[in-house]
């Protein structure tokens, strides 16, 4: 049985079968503890691990891949211990020593991190994790010309891209009279960043085609007229009605458009919502008062990095809550029981918006964004859509952020409207919800709204 075959629950299945018929199998433990992490099945991955390291307690394959479910657990000293002991274990091994700068990061200590990372790629010039990870800790230094030089390097990887990678890539070359297409392999807040270049893109010549996520063409229709958005899921050449001639990810752009920090042009939005649907939204949501909306997001479903941001939903009580404010449940998925629990603590209901689901309908979420007067969140795709829309934001960041939050700024040269709070103790977000809760009342108190 092999992992590839992308059939992770008969894999686990298999690999449990396997160590019971043959409980020394140390390989059959690494297997199945892999299957169980792509089923998001963390907690059996880790026992299943430390039992791979009983059976073999110096070996850097199992020290490794403990080290890294430890890493999504967040026991980062824990992991950094076991990581340790594999590089110790086999000191040419760059997937460790990648793996260690990727910990390292999660938990601040970029110098330690980029020191590891160096080594790894010393060792092997073309590691993708070491290419990216070193990049991600470039731009969070502001050095944006070296940052997009290590990221995008694995674009030249054989194969990269899929189907994408049936067209040349695109390297600068002149664009008049040629067609481009440009894809996103990231998720939507990301899509919405680095979209704020394809207007510079457009603006250098010929055609431009957007693969974007199907659930925000819509919205990227209305607000890039110079660009031509389609699903991803739509045959490229079909959709333009010509051939393409060259092919980039988004992220590619940067390179040759926001080389330094000092070339984000900050424009005050990036994506429209539809005007008609806000006004309606808007409404709804204040009815006959006189009320500030002020909507909330706590989470983040990022698979690795949701833990470092989500925030209990509890903490917000730390928000101006008078009769003058309404929060509006911005948060995706169902906060049914966790906006109950709000009441109950509080007294103060978050408006729930029944109309859509916001993960599903982003066309509607835009607008929901929108209608908005303020918006509190972490980092997650509400803060991007805030953002996006130009719609005053407090956006709570965790000690290691993502790289495009850069360090200590307090606020965001890609969106303007955005004001950052960032942790000063790991996990401790309670310094950061009064700041803003400060922040937010201030700007309530000297303009009626933020």
């Amino acid at each position: 049985m092999r992992l590839e075959n992308g059939e992770p629950e008969k894999a686990a299945e298999y690999f449990r079968e396997t160590v019971y018929l043959a409980p020394k199998n140390w390989e059959a433990y690494l297997n199945w503890g892999r299957a169980l992490t792509d089923l998001g099945k963390s907690d059996a991955a880790l026992d299943v691990y430390r039992q791979a390291v009983e059976l073999q307690p110096n070996n850097p394959l199992v020290l490794n891949n403990l080290g890294l479910a430890l890493l999504g657990e967040d026991s980062l000293e824990t992991s950094i211990e076991y990581l340790q002991r594999a590089i110790q274990a086999a000191p040419k091994f760059v997937e460790a020593h990648c793996n260690l700068g990727l910990v390292y990061r999660r938990a601040g200590r970029l110098e330690e991190a980029e020191r590891v990372l160096v080594r790894a790629l010393e060792l092997d010039p073309k590691s993708e994790k070491g290419l990216a990870t070193l990049g991600t800790i470039r731009f969070m230094q502001g050095e944006l010309a070296e940052a997009w030089d290590f990221r995008c390097r694995r674009f030249e990887r054989p194969g990269f891209g899929g189907r994408y990678a049936a067209w040349p890539l695109w390297r600068g070359e002149d664009l008049a009279g040629k067609v481009l297409l440009v894809w996103g392999d990231q998720g939507v807040g990301d899509e919405i960043l680095f979209a704020s270049m394809l207007p510079d893109l457009a603006a250098s010549g010929g055609r431009v085609l957007f693969h974007c996520d199907d659930r925000m063409v819509p919205v990227y229709g209305r607000s890039l007229p110079a660009v031509t958005a389609v699903s991803r899921n739509a045959d490229p050449e079909a959709a333009a009605g010509s051939p393409i001639d060259f092919q980039i990810p988004l992220e590619g752009l940067g390179a040759f458009f926001r080389a330094t920090i000092d070339s984000i042009p900050g424009k005050p939005s990036i994506i429209t919502a539809d005007p008609d649907l806000t006004r309606k939204k808007r409404a709804a949501y204040r009815g006959d008062d006189d009320v500030t909306l002020v909507g909330v997001s706590w989470l983040s479903t990022n698979r690795e990095l949701g833990k470092d941001k989500a925030i209990d939903l509890a903490r917000f009580s730390a928000l101006p809550l008078g009769p003058g404010v309404r929060l509006i449940d911005l948060q995706y998925g169902d906060t049914t029981e966790q906006r109950a629990a709000f009441e109950r603590e509080t007294g103060h209901a978050i408006l729930h918006d029944d109309d859509f689901d916001q993960l599903q309908d982003l066309e509607s979420f835009a607008a929901q964004v929108a209608a908005m007067d303020a918006v509190v969140s972490v980092s997650s795709t509400t803060a991007h859509f805030a953002g996006g829309l130009g719609v005053p934001a407090f956006v709570m960041l965790n000690t290691a952020p993502l790289h495009y939050w850069f360090l200590d700024r307090e606020d965001s040269p890609w969106y303007p409207s955005l004001r950052l709070f960032r942790q000063r103790q790991r996990g401790q977000w309670d310094d950061v919800l009064a700041a803003v809760g400060e922040a937010l009342q201030s700007a309530i108190d000297d303009t009626g709204s933020p």
